[in-house]
């Protein structure tokens, strides 16, 4: 799993009501972020529902959909907090990462509209900017270099009898910003209608977007070959 970008601690004023978390993020640039896990329990505990505190234990979450919902959760319940745009980063960069760009643009645009004098956003557009002069490289024949990506796997979200309900999942997908797919597959005799959901490079990558979507909207999907 990808570690998320850490925010540069010396430019963050700290709110009289939020603990003061200037310390640990110190630490965790410094390669110290094992010492401060043993210590986080004790924080949450004492400040269930302080954003710092909140933004903290989601730095230190290696799980990739668990830290999802945690940047969901300071962005949805704490607006105003001095971490409400590096969530929404933190969740354009998850997306980006793992190539949901569409899922990724909507946080984008999330973290402009909402916080537009946020110095997150060039650091983002910086991201799309980095990927599209991959493109413009030029091979050694003169021609413009293309990298192009395998994918292997992708997620099978749901298969139905009724074709209506596969195509209103998929709707439901892409208003989400995921890249969705239904195809009919013969099983038994019968003809389903089979819901994917994203591409990914390995089963590894597809995991934890998995895990996301199984919990948002309570389904039982798995990660499949993309030419089974």
């Amino acid at each position: 799993m990808r570690i998320f970008r850490l925010i540069l601690i010396f430019a963050i004023s700290i709110s009289a009501q939020s603990v003061d978390i200037t310390e640990y993020l110190k630490k965790i640039e410094s390669g110290e972020a094992e010492s401060i896990k043993k210590e986080i329990e004790s924080l949450k505990s004492k400040h269930p529902n302080d954003a710092s505190v909140l933004y903290l234990s989601a730095l230190l979450t290696e799980n990739g959909s668990e830290a999802v919902t945690l940047y969901s959760n300071i962005y949805n319940t704490y607006p105003k907090s001095i971490y409400a745009d590096d969530a929404l980063f933190n969740l354009f960069s998850y997306y980006y990462s793992i190539g949901l760009y569409k899922r990724a643009d909507g946080f984008l645009s999330l973290l402009k509209e909402k916080y537009p004098s946020s110095s997150l956003i060039k650091l983002a557009e910086g991201d799309y900017s980095q990927s599209e002069n991959i493109s413009e490289e030029v091979s050694e024949s003169g021609e413009p270099a293309k990298e192009e990506t395998q994918y292997n796997f992708t997620i099978q979200a749901g298969a139905f009898l009724n074709v209506e309900n596969a195509k209103n999942l998929s709707t439901q997908f892409e208003s989400d910003g995921y890249f969705t797919k239904v195809y009919q597959k013969s099983v038994g005799g019968s003809i389903l209608n089979v819901v994917l959901i994203g591409q990914f490079e390995t089963e590894s990558d597809a995991t934890p977007v998995l895990d996301n979507i199984s919990k948002k909207y309570n389904l039982k999907g798995r990660v499949i070959p993309l030419k089974e």
